[in-house]
C-alpha cells in the first residue's frame, strides 16, 4: 500500500523552495558572524539580518502548511482512495472502473538537493487517471523513500495488468 500527501495549491511548491533557502541564508550569515565577530556593528547588522530571515522563515512555514491539503492519497492494488487526516475515506476509485492509469517513470522530492535549488528544477508526482470517462489528476508528496519504493511496486502491478499508459 502506498500513502502520501496531496497537494492542491501549486504554491506550495513556491512556499517549499523559500524554505530551503530561509534555512541556507542564516547559516551562512552566522558564519559570517563569526569571522566578523571583532567588529561589533556589522555582528550586529549580520545578527538582525538572521532574525528577520528567520521571522521570515517562520511567516514562510505558515504559508506552507496553509497550501498543503489535510489529504491523503492512499493507493492499494484495489483501489484509489483519498482520506482525511482521520483516516476517513473521502473519495474513492475502484482498479476495475478505472480505464488508465498515467504516472511519472521518476519520482523524487520537490527540491531535494542544492542542485535541484540552482539549477531550478520542479519535480512534481503526478496521478493521472480516468475513471468512468472522466479524467482525474492528483498532485502528491512522498513522506519518504520507503513510500517511493511502495509506489514503485505498484507501477509494476499495473503495467503487468495493462492498465499503465
Amino acid at each position: 500500500m502506498f500513502t502520501g500527501d496531496i497537494i492542491t495549491d501549486q504554491q506550495f511548491y513556491t512556499f517549499r523552495r523559500k524554505e530551503v533557502l530561509f534555512l541556507l541564508f542564516p547559516s551562512i550569515l552566522l558564519v559570517a558572524v563569526q569571522v566578523f565577530s571583532e567588529n561589533l556593528y556589522l555582528t550586529l547588522g549580520l545578527a538582525l539580518i538572521v532574525f528577520l530571515l528567520l521571522y521570515f522563515s517562520i511567516q514562510n512555514r505558515k504559508q506552507l502548511k496553509q497550501s498543503k491539503s489535510n489529504l491523503q492519497l492512499c493507493i492499494t492494488t484495489d483501489q484509489i482512495e483519498i482520506r482525511t487526516e482521520d483516516k476517513e475515506v473521502k473519495k474513492w476509485y475502484k482498479m476495475d472502473e478505472i480505464e488508465q492509469i498515467s504516472l511519472e517513470s521518476e519520482f523524487s522530492f520537490p527540491d531535494e538537493t542544492i542542485k535541484d535549488l540552482v539549477q531550478n528544477k520542479l519535480y512534481r508526482n503526478v496521478l493521472r487517471f480516468t475513471h468512468k470517462s472522466e479524467p482525474v489528476e492528483i498532485d502528491f508528496l512522498f513522506d519518504s523513500y520507503y513510500q517511493m519504493e511502495q509506489l514503485k511496486k505498484l507501477r509494476l502491478h499495473w503495467e503487468k495488468s495493462g492498465i499503465l499508459v
